[in-house]
C-alpha cells in the first residue's frame, strides 16, 4: 500500500514535471511568434536583390528565389507557357527527401524554395544557376505537359473566369486553349522565354535560416553575381480591369455556364485594385469575415444552415491562370443543390452583409485571426519566406509582410463598410457555374444508367447531338432535385420507353 502511495506521488510530480516542461515550451514558442523577425536586404553588383532573415543555430535554411515577371508578362505567348516553363526547368528534379519543396507561376513572377543544410548552400546556388541558365531538352517539355495536365483542369476553370472578366482577351477559348495552348509549347518558346526572363534585375533571392550575412554575399557573388546584366526587364502589364467600366456589361455577359468533368462549382469575383491600393486590407478583412473561420459568415450559411456548399473559400489578389487581381468567393454544390442556386446565396449574403453593415464584433474576431495566421506564419521559415515574395510582388516592397494587419488601417466599421461597398458592387461582379457533366463523367452508376437510356430514348426523337445533350442535362438536374420515391417512379418510367 505504501509502495502504490510513493509510485502514485513519484507519477504525479512527473506528471507535473512534464506539464510544466510542456508550458514553458508553449510560452517560449507564443514569445517567439510575437516578436517581429529581423530581415536585412543587400543587391550584389549585377543588380541581383538579397533579402535574409538570421536565425542562429537552427540548422537549417529556407533558400528560396523569384523571377519578376510571370504569367501576366508571356507576352505574344498564352500564360501557360509560363507554367510549362516552371515545370520543365523542375522536371529532372528528384523530391524524394526534398524538405519544404514548392514551386510558383503567378501573373506577377515565378518562384521556388526548399529546405536546404547550412552546409550546402553553394551547392544549392549552384545547381539553382545551372537549372535557370541550362538549356532546355525536348524531353523537359513532354515531361512538363504530363505534369501540367494533371493540374489542367483547375487552371482551366481559372482561366475560363479571366477570359470572361479580361476586355483584352488574353485567353483563346478552351478548343484554342487545347489546340494551341500545351500541345503547341516548343523548345524554342520556353527557351526564349527562359532567356527573357533569367536576369539579375528581375531575380530575388530569399534565405531565412541559419545563415551569416558575410558568408551569404561572398557565396552568392561567386554565383549568382556571374548572371549578366541585361536591359530587357519589360513594363509590368497592368490589368485591364482597372480600366475598364464593368457596370455597361449586362447580368449576360456577365456571367457564364461551362461544364466541368469533376465537380459542380461556383466561382463568383469582382475585380479589384492592385495590391498596392490602399483598399487592399479592408478585402483582406472582408474575405476573413466571409471564410474565415468554421463560424464564419458564409461558411455558417451555406455549409452549416442550408448545407448547399462545401469547401468555400473567399480569395484576394491574383490566383492561378488569371492576370486580374481578383475578389473571389468559390463554393463546390452539394448534390441535389444547383450552382445557380449557391450562387445566388452567395451574392445575397454578401450584398446584405454590406447593406446592413458589418458588425463591429465580426470586425475585431477576424482582426484577431488575421493577426495570429500571420504570427504563425512569420514564425515558420517557410511562411516567412512565402510572405516576403508575396509582398514583394503584391507592393513591389517586402515590409508589409511584417506589418500588423491592422497596422496604420482605419478598419472601423463605418469605413470598411463604405470602401467594401464601393468595390463589391453586384453590378461589377461576375460568376462563373461549372457543371459536373453527366454524360462525359457521370458522378456514379445511377446517373451513369439514366443517360444510357436517355441517349437511346431520344436518339431518334430529337435531331442534333446539341439539343439531344441539353435535353439530356435538363432532365438529369430536375431528377437530382426530386425526391427519392419520384426518382425511382421517373426511372421505371424512362426505362420503359427506351425498351420499346
Amino acid at each position: 500500500m505504501i509502495l502504490k502511495l510513493l509510485n502514485s506521488v513519484a507519477f504525479a510530480k512527473l506528471s507535473f514535471c512534464k506539464c510544466l516542461c510542456m508550458f514553458i515550451c508553449l510560452l517560449c514558442a507564443f514569445s517567439v511568434m510575437g516578436q517581429t523577425p529581423i530581415v536585412s536586404g543587400f543587391s550584389l553588383e549585377n543588380g541581383v536583390r538579397v533579402l535574409y532573415a538570421p536565425r542562429p543555430g537552427c540548422g537549417a535554411i529556407h533558400a528560396a528565389w523569384f523571377i519578376e515577371g510571370g504569367r501576366s508578362g508571356a507576352g505574344k505567348h498564352q500564360p501557360i507557357y509560363v507554367d510549362a516553363l516552371l515545370a520543365a526547368w523542375f522536371a529532372d528534379f528528384d523530391m524524394l527527401g526534398a524538405s519544404g519543396f514548392w514551386i510558383k507561376a503567378t501573373a506577377g513572377g515565378i518562384s521556388h524554395g526548399r529546405d536546404i543544410a547550412p552546409e550546402t548552400l553553394e551547392d544549392w546556388c549552384r545547381s539553382e544557376l545551372n537549372r535557370l541558365q541550362q538549356v532546355l531538352r525536348q524531353e523537359q517539355i513532354n515531361a512538363a505537359r504530363r505534369s501540367l495536365q494533371s493540374q489542367r483542369r483547375d487552371l482551366d476553370i481559372m482561366t475560363e473566369l479571366c477570359k470572361l472578366i479580361s476586355s483584352r482577351n488574353t485567353f483563346e477559348s478552351s478548343e484554342q486553349n487545347n489546340a494551341m495552348g500545351l500541345d503547341s509549347v516548343s523548345v524554342n518558346d520556353l527557351q526564349g522565354i527562359a532567356d527573357k526572363y533569367v536576369a539579375p534585375d528581375r531575380l530575388l533571392i530569399v534565405m531565412i535560416g541559419d545563415v551569416k550575412e558575410s558568408r551569404l554575399k561572398d557565396v552568392l557573388n561567386d554565383h549568382f553575381g556571374t548572371l549578366n546584366t541585361t536591359d530587357n526587364l519589360s513594363t509590368k502589364v497592368v490589368s485591364a480591369a482597372q480600366n475598364h467600366d464593368f457596370k455597361q456589361l449586362s447580368i449576360e455577359e456577365r456571367k457564364k455556364e461551362i461544364s466541368s468533368e469533376e465537380k459542380t462549382e461556383v466561382l463568383v469575383a469582382w475585380p479589384i485594385p492592385q495590391g498596392s491600393h490602399g483598399n487592399w486590407p479592408y478585402l483582406e478583412l472582408f474575405a476573413e469575415i466571409l471564410t474565415g473561420g468554421t463560424h464564419s459568415v458564409l461558411i455558417r450559411h451555406l455549409e452549416t444552415e442550408r448545407n448547399c456548399a462545401y469547401n468555400v473559400q473567399a480569395l484576394v489578389g491574383v490566383q492561378d491562370g488569371c492576370s486580374e487581381n481578383l475578389f473571389i468567393i468559390r463554393a463546390n454544390v452539394v448534390d441535389g443543390h444547383t450552382p445557380q442556386e449557391v450562387e445566388s446565396a452567395i451574392q445575397n449574403e454578401v450584398q446584405n452583409l454590406l447593406h446592413n453593415g458589418l458588425r463591429d464584433i465580426e470586425i475585431n474576431h477576424a482582426i484577431n485571426r488575421l493577426d495570429t495566421k500571420r504570427a504563425l506564419r512569420l514564425a515558420d521559415a517557410f511562411g516567412l519566406a512565402q510572405e516576403l515574395l508575396y509582398a514583394y510582388e503584391s507592393f513591389g516592397d517586402w515590409s508589409p509582410a511584417l506589418a500588423q494587419f491592422s497596422d496604420g488601417v482605419n478598419l472601423e466599421q463605418r469605413t470598411s463598410t463604405l470602401v467594401l461597398r464601393s468595390i463589391l458592387q453586384p453590378d461589377t461582379s461576375f460568376s462563373l457555374l461549372a457543371e459536373r457533366d453527366p454524360i462525359r463523367s457521370p458522378k456514379n452508376l445511377e446517373q451513369a444508367r439514366l443517360v444510357s437510356l436517355l441517349l437511346r430514348l431520344l436518339e431518334n426523337k430529337v435531331n442534333g447531338p446539341t439539343q439531344r445533350e441539353t435535353l439530356i442535362k435538363n432532365t438529369i438536374r430536375q431528377y437530382e432535385l426530386m425526391p427519392v420515391e419520384m426518382r425511382g417512379q421517373l426511372f421505371s418510367l424512362i426505362e420503359s420507353e427506351a425498351a420499346r
